[in-house]
């Protein structure tokens, strides 16, 4: 009983909920302080979702495992399609992205580095949910060596591509041991500029017919991508497929954004708004002391783009601006 009540010394359970949230900033360099005493109405709107019970996301047995799992967006398709899963499995060597995905979804299993995962490992995740009746396996692994943009690539044998072997290694894995309790799903992306050799390669590993995807259909920005599915692709309202070569072209037709929703106040952009320009593919911004070899964009690219990429320090691929932009 003394245990029991130990806590009560400490601890007023008759206190009230303070009504303010603070903040504080414990910088080395300097420090803030914040105080908030209502919510937002995108906090009230959210706390009315959570709190009823038509709007509460449909459990569904099965397992979602995220590799190269970035900030997880796999995970948020399921919440947009109000779905949830027994359980979440991240693997992601990125400590900032880990940071959002935990803070997003508090209940999942964090693993970092995709070279130390072991066989032990995915029974682990079987025994953890044996009632799984599926499992959907996502990743996106690097395109370092992939990208045509990437001087002297070495495909699937250069760093960071190369994880494919060892995707393909924890894929295998997941279907032995989940094989006769679980389905398998999986969905493989990566960048549709590589080279045709290494795109028929990946196919003929993972047994797929890739799926070229671009969201430059109705959004206004390339980025054109490769996704290798383990479900049949079907054609439908807003979706049309085309075979191009050894590989499905899926357009999509309308759905867009329209400018005002996510550019600064104060700027335009008349050549977007007529839907006739699309903002090139957002690339890694690198800073360099020299151009690096062979850079991509550089010989299509007017004098005015050479000397803005050169002032900037090398930064990504050589462009210029799109038409009509400006402040």
């Amino acid at each position: 009983m003394l245990l029991c009540l130990g806590p009560l010394l400490q601890t007023d359970l008759r206190c009230d909920y303070d009504g303010s949230v603070t903040c504080s900033d414990a910088s080395e360099t300097g420090g803030a302080a914040a105080q908030s005493v209502r919510l937002s109405w995108s906090g009230r709107s959210l706390v009315g979702s959570l709190q009823s019970s038509w709007m509460r996301p449909i459990e569904y047995p099965f397992l979602i495992i995220s590799i190269f799992n970035g900030v997880g967006g796999a995970f948020r398709l399921y919440d947009v399609l109000g779905v949830q899963p027994l359980g979440r499995i991240s693997v992601e060597i990125s400590k900032d992205a880990n940071r959002v995905t935990r803070c997003t979804w508090p209940g999942v299993e964090e693993l970092l580095d995709i070279e130390e995962l072991t066989k032990q490992d995915v029974q682990r995740w079987a025994n953890m949910y044996p009632r799984a009746l599926e499992v959907h396996l996502w990743a996106g692994f690097p395109c370092v060596h992939l990208s045509r943009v990437r001087a002297y690539r070495q495909n699937l044998q250069g760093q960071g591509s190369r994880l494919f072997w060892k995707l393909l290694e924890v894929l295998q894995w997941v279907q032995e041991v989940f094989a006769g309790h679980a389905a398998v799903r999986f969905c493989i992306e990566n960048v549709a500029s590589m080279d045709e050799a290494a795109r028929k390669e990946i196919s003929s590993h993972l047994d797929v017919q890739p799926v070229k995807l671009d969201p430059s259909d109705t959004l206004p920005f390339n980025r054109p991508r490769l996704a290798w599915c383990s479900e049949t692709l079907y054609e439908m309202e807003e979706l049309s497929l085309w075979t191009e070569g050894d590989y499905i072209r899926a357009y999509v037709e309308n759905g867009s954004v329209e400018t005002k929703q996510w550019i600064r106040p104060g700027w335009s952009w008349p050549g977007g708004d007529t839907g006739e320009c699309k903002l090139p593919t957002f690339m890694k911004s690198m800073v360099r002391d020299r151009p690096p070899p062979h850079p991509a964009g550089l010989s299509k690219s007017s004098l005015g783009a050479q000397h803005r990429w050169r002032t900037d320090q090398f930064r990504g691929k050589v462009f210029d601006a799109p038409l009509g932009c400006a402040a």
